[in-house]
């Protein structure tokens, strides 16, 4: 019967023993396995993301910048000033780079504009014809845009054409070849004038020195062709009378005949 009741007592001391232990074994177990678990949920899902050193750097609460003021002091300024700083910053650029942007395309339009053609710039000469008695040479100009254009002074109609010569006693003016060659067709050199060969040809015509004329050295022939050669870079040998523009014109094989209406 000792024995017996030995033998229980030593089963009943070793399941007291041994059974927490078996507990403790299945709850860390189950432990493990929630642990694993949940970190298998977030794996999958993604939830968390971890933040590289360099996008930490850039956070809002990790900024900071010490600003030295015209005194000397320093002070910290704090990651979400500087963000709402360099935001206005961006706010305030904005509409200058805008203006930089217009700047440039007006320009470019500038540039554009310059470089179309507003003219034709004939050089004329004819023999001998009344009121003319040694011939004449003169300049005209016609608009070919879709626009008034002014040429010394006078507003010339789209299409229209206007001459410029040098007459004794009156110096240069305007339109009288219209009127005394009308219906008659000259020989003429002809060129495309831009608004800037346009501005050129104005300056020489427009020049002092054409208030006057004289019939050998300073004559009808002597205006055309200096208009000329200083709006294209051709030059003539004006001598004194028209007629040998006229042979010149010739002999360079491009001559228009301009019919004067």
């Amino acid at each position: 019967m000792k024995k017996f009741v030995s033998i229980i007592l030593t089963l009943v001391t070793a399941l007291a023993v041994f059974t927490p232990a078996f507990a403790y074994d299945e709850i860390a177990g189950e432990t493990a396995a929630y642990v694993e678990q949940a970190t298998g949920i977030y794996e999958e899902t993604d939830i968390y993301e971890e933040t590289s050193d360099t996008e930490e750097a850039l956070l809002p609460e990790t900024l900071a910048e010490s600003v030295e003021d015209e005194e000397g002091h320093t002070e910290t300024v704090s990651g979400d000033e500087l963000v709402e700083e360099n935001a206005v910053a961006k706010n305030l650029a904005a509409p200058e780079a805008q203006n930089g942007a217009n700047d440039a395309g007006a320009d470019e339009e500038k540039i554009d504009e310059e470089s179309l053609p507003v003219a034709y710039m004939y050089l004329c000469s004819a023999g001998p014809h009344a009121p003319y008695l040694f011939g004449h040479a003169w300049i005209c100009i016609e608009n070919i845009t879709d626009e008034d254009i002014v040429v010394d002074g006078e507003t010339l109609e789209p299409g229209s054409v206007m001459s410029l010569g040098l007459h004794s006693g009156r110096g240069m003016t305007h339109n009288e070849e219209m009127r005394d060659f009308r219906g008659k067709t000259v020989n003429a050199k002809k060129t495309t004038l831009r608004r800037s060969d346009l501005s050129t040809a104005e300056n020489e015509i427009g020049n002092s020195r054409w208030h006057s004329y004289e019939l050998f050295t300073h004559n009808c022939t002597n205006f055309a062709t200096s208009v000329w050669r200083k709006t294209t870079g051709q030059s003539f040998l004006a001598f004194c009378f028209p007629f040998i523009v006229s042979l010149q014109m010739a002999l360079s094989g491009s001559t228009t005949r301009l019919a004067i209406r």
